[in-house]
């Protein structure tokens, strides 16, 4: 039997992690969250970087999506 993650049946408005995300609302807040530095910039887009990486999103739930997959 697998394990799940209650924060994947749909209950992400109460992970911290997302609440952080939604957090950034003014441009070139940084938050840093693990590794990475988390912003949302002056284009609509989230990015998320690190010493090896540089990605944007065009939403939350993508953003989020990744960091949850990488943190």
């Amino acid at each position: 039997m697998q394990q799940i993650n209650l924060f994947e049946i749909g209950a992400e408005n109460e992970d911290p992690l997302y609440i952080q995300l939604k957090g950034l609302n003014h441009e070139e807040e940084r938050k840093n969250i693990s590794v990475f530095d988390v912003y949302y910039n002056q284009f609509g887009l989230y990015e998320i970087e690190s010493d090896d990486i540089h990605v944007c999103f065009h939403s939350i739930d993508e953003c989020y999506s990744y960091l949850r997959k990488h943190v």
